[in-house]
Parts: structure tokens; C-alpha cells; sequence
């Protein structure tokens, strides 16, 4: 209670009726008396108590009226000047208000500067009460490390204010979304404790996700290049939804964005375009995390895509791995990144273009001696060395190993705890000429042959991104290239 005792004077229109006044101190109990002088309508005195004098003051009462009875359909006058000035938009038909409406409500309820890039005007009756009104704002804070934002859209009923802000309204990762949700099915006194315990909240949260991502799918279809535009700078709120709400990854799957190997530099395309483009025996969807195109593109791992002609998605952020890792699967087709040796057996099933053309190579009995070499040689280091012939331009890769993305984070969040580089799996180009020298020299020069295992193994770790400190194998490089120019 901001007052000490409150008193309400009223009056009827009827001709002939009296006046009434009514009075409380606020604990529990009221009188009611007839008064005179009374005039029509309604006045109400509040005695405010020493610690709420504020309330007294025209700003404060301006900052309640705006914030919790803004909308209502009627005017509020405040020392005779009008204080509800902006109308309930949500409430009004669609084609009814303008951009430049929709750009003052916006500006107005997200405090921003900006016009929204997206609109969504929505209502429903059934299975209940939806007036709702979304902006999807042009550029967001966060990338910046401003800190998480907040929620960006206010629940009403029937024009007035339940909660500004309004938690489990939408998930989290809708947090960017600013708007007004309207429903008549809210009861006023709902209590703010227990809004997102609420049946009706949690309801609400369905439906109105639904229509978002329907929205967005629509926009996409309709205006690719503009979409492209704002997945650029909103994608990544998509992509922390696939990590943390199950039950939406596969439609938030349709949304996604990224370069393709078919694709030029900068050219997005969508997991059911790449879907439409796959060959006729291919079961999975190819991807590749890395830094750069450069780098995907002089990936050892892509090589073997590249002389098949299969597709491969391009990601370039650490949130990727983790989004594809958490999807999975999409529209029956696994997500398989190209690092691994399953993905290795399944694009080598397929014969490439020079795959008749003979190669100088070790043979079984050879690779076998050479393997348990490089084994013992690098016990410490690796579990198992296999033959693959994915490879052409490069003597050996590391397969099925830890992710690059998760391994960075955890010595990012504390370096001193980061976990040790596990023994890795080894596959072996047996055509590639540093192999064939490799098993020339590794009787004549044991020591020389050791120091190029070595650095063949750091080579496949760096192009893994698993190299922690490639500082490390300098003196090792330098060692070879004296070897080399003596």
C-alpha cells in the first residue's frame, strides 16, 4: 500500500441519486457513507505515507499509467494534458495500420531508434484468445558481450499490463523478439510468481512459437536474399534453440543457413535444398566445421568429396558444431560431419573420376609393417593406424576425435583445467609420396623417420584444429629443415 488511508467519492448519472463515500486505512476493513457535494462520477484521494511521498509527483504517475494502464479505451488525463496516447495496434486489423505506425509502436515498446525488419501482426480465437503483435528487430547487442538479453515481449489481457517482459512467454532463444501478446483467456489476477507455471502461459508459448517459425519460413520463401540478411545477424538464436529445446530443433532446422560447396563464396542454402541436390544412393547430410572457406575448401577431409562431386555444408562458428552435433538428423537424413571415419567409408564407396589410374602404393604386407612402425613410434599418442583411400593430396588425417569447438571452449572457461589431447585414430594415404619415402627412410634413418612421424601427426592434428599450441613442434621443424638443407 503506497497510502496511509484512501477515500473514493461517488456519484450516479441517474437524476436524483445521492453521493457516496467510501474509506479504508488498508487493514481489511471499509465504511461507506452517504456525502454531500458529491459530483458525478468518480474522485479518489490517496494519503500517501512518508516513504511513498514519490507517487505524489507528475513524472512518477505519468511512469504507472504508461506502464500498466497505456492501452485501456479511454483517455487518461493527467493535470489536463492526455497520457495514453498510443493506441492498442494489436487490437486494430491488419491492414488497417501503416509502416510508419507499426515503426512508432515499435520504437516505442523496444525502445529503439531503428524500424523493425520483420512484422508479425497475428490473431486467433481457437484453441484460445491471441492478439499479438512481433517485431524483429534489425541488429541486436549481445554479439557485442552487452550481456544476455532480456525478454522482449509484454503479456496483456484485454489492453492492460500482466507482466512487461514477460519470462516463458516465448523460449529463451526467441529472447530478440519485441511485441505485445494480448488474451482475453488471462485472468487480471493472474499472480506474477507463477505465470510460467501457468497452463495457459505454457499454451500460449506453442502456439505463438509455431506461427513464429511458420513466419520466418514464409519470409524466407518469399525474399531468400533478405532472410539470408537477418540469419546473418540472428542465426545464431536459432541455432542456441536446436542446442536447448528439443522439441522444436527440426522446424528450427528448416531456418538454417550456410555455404555449400556447390555454392559460391557467401551464397547461403538450407538443409531441404541441399536435400533436393543429393545424389540418389547418398543417405547423409555432409557438413564440415571450420574456420574459413579457404581452409574447408584445402581440407584433407573434403578431398575425397570434392573428386566424388558430394556435397558439403560449409560452418564457420563454434556454435555450428554444436547445432548439428544436438540436430542430428534432419527430415530422415543423419548429419555427418566429413571428419569422421564413417563418413570417410561412406564417400569412398563411390568410385571418382580417375579411380582406374594406378598409383605407386604400399602394399598390404607393407602398410601392415608400417603401421605397427609408426605405432610403437608414437605410442603415446595414437590408438590405431588404418589404411584409407579418401585421401590424395595428403599423407594422413585424425578421425573420430573429440570436437575442435568443445575442446576450445573447455580451455577458454578455464585453461588451467583443459583436458589432455587424447590418443588419436590415425588414417594413412598409403599412395602419398611422403608415406612411400617414410618407409624407405624409417630402416636407413631411424631417428630422421621418427622426427617425420611426428610432425605427420601434428600436421593431421592442426588441420583437425586440435593442435593446442602449435608452438611446440618448432624445434622439431627446425631440426628437419637443417636435415633437409645440410
Amino acid at each position: 500500500m503506497a497510502g496511509d488511508e484512501v477515500k473514493v467519492y461517488s456519484k450516479s448519472c441517474v437524476p436524483g441519486s445521492r453521493g457516496w463515500a467510501w474509506k479504508s486505512d488498508g487493514s481489511g476493513s471499509y465504511t461507506i457513507a452517504e456525502a454531500e457535494g458529491v459530483s458525478r462520477g468518480t474522485k479518489i484521494i490517496i494519503k500517501l505515507r512518508e516513504n511513498c511521498l514519490e507517487f505524489a509527483k507528475k513524472a512518477a504517475v505519468e511512469t504507472v499509467i504508461k506502464k500498466y494502464s497505456n492501452f485501456v479505451g479511454f483517455p487518461i488525463y493527467l493535470n489536463g494534458s492526455p497520457v495514453n496516447t498510443i493506441r492498442a495496434l494489436w487490437l486494430e486489423r491488419k491492414d488497417s495500420v501503416t509502416e510508419e505506425q507499426h515503426k512508432e509502436f515499435y520504437q516505442f515498446i523496444a525502445h529503439a531508434f531503428d524500424a523493425p525488419y520483420y512484422t508479425l501482426h497475428y490473431a486467433a480465437d481457437a484453441p484460445t484468445s491471441i492478439r499479438a503483435l512481433f517485431y524483429f528487430p534489425q541488429s541486436h547487442m549481445e554479439k557485442y558481450g552487452m550481456g544476455r538479453l532480456e525478454p522482449g515481449v509484454s503479456l496483456f489481457s484485454r489492453k492492460v499490463l500482466i507482466q512487461s517482459k514477460c519470462k516463458g512467454l516465448l523460449p529463451e532463444w526467441l529472447r530478440f523478439i519485441k511485441g505485445v501478446v494480448d488474451s482475453e483467456d488471462l485472468s487480471l489476477n493472474l499472480s506474477r510468481e507463477f505465470i510460467q507455471d501457468s497452463a495457459i502461459i505454457k499454451r500460449l508459448q506453442g502456439v505463438l512459437t509455431r506461427r513464429i517459425l511458420k513466419y520466418l519460413k514464409d519470409e524466407f520463401k518469399a525474399d531468400p536474399k533478405k532472410y539470408d540478411k537477418w540469419f546473418a545477424e540472428f542465426g545464431n538464436f536459432l541455432k542456441e534453440g536446436i542446442c536447448s529445446d528439443f522439441k522444436w530443433k527440426e522446424e528450427i532446422g528448416s531456418l538454417l543457413r550456410a555455404e555449400s560447396s556447390k555454392s559460391e563464396a557467401g551464397q547461403l542454402t538450407s538443409l531441404d535444398e541441399y536435400i533436393s541436390r543429393m545424389k540418389p544412393d547418398q543417405k547423409e547430410i555432409f557438413f564440415l566445421v571450420i574456420p574459413s572457406r579457404e581452409f574447408a575448401e584445402n581440407s584433407p577431409y573434403f578431398e575425397a568429396f570434392k573428386e566424388r562431386d558430394i556435397e558439403v555444408l560449409f560452418l564457420y562458428t563454434n556454435l555450428d558444431d554444436f547445432a548439428m552435433t544436438n540436430l542430428g538428423e534432419y527430415q530422415g537424413k543423419k548429419l555427418a560431419t566429413i571428419e569422421s571415419a564413417s563418413a570417410g567409408e561412406s564417400v569412398t564407396a563411390s568410385k571418382k573420376a580417375d579411380e582406374d589410374v594406378k598409383q605407386a602404393e604400399l602394399s598390404d604386407e607393407e602398410f601392415k609393417e608400417f603401421a605397427n612402425w609408426m605405432k610403437e613410434t608414437l605410442s603415446n599418442r595414437v590408438t590405431t593406424i588404418t589404411k584409407t583411400n579418401r585421401l590424395s593430396t595428403s599423407p594422413a588425417i585424425v578421425v573420430d576425435h573429440e570436437s575442435a569447438t568443445f575442446r576450445r571452449m573447455m580451455k577458454f572457461v578455464d585453461p588451467s583445467r583443459a583436458p589432455k589431447l587424447p590418443k588419436q585414430q590415425v588414417q594413412i594415404n598409403p599412395k602419398h609420396q611422403v608415406i612411400l619415402s617414410l618407409n624407405k627412410v624409417r630402416s636407413a634413418n631411424p631417428d630422421l623417420a621418427k622426427e617425420v612421424a611426428e610432425q605427420i601427426l601434428d600436421n593431421a592434428l592442426i588441420q583437425a584444429g586440435l593442435m593446442d599450441d602449435s608452438r611446440s613442434m618448432i624445434p622439431r621443424l627446425n631440426k628437419l629443415l637443417e636435415k633437409v638443407l645440410s
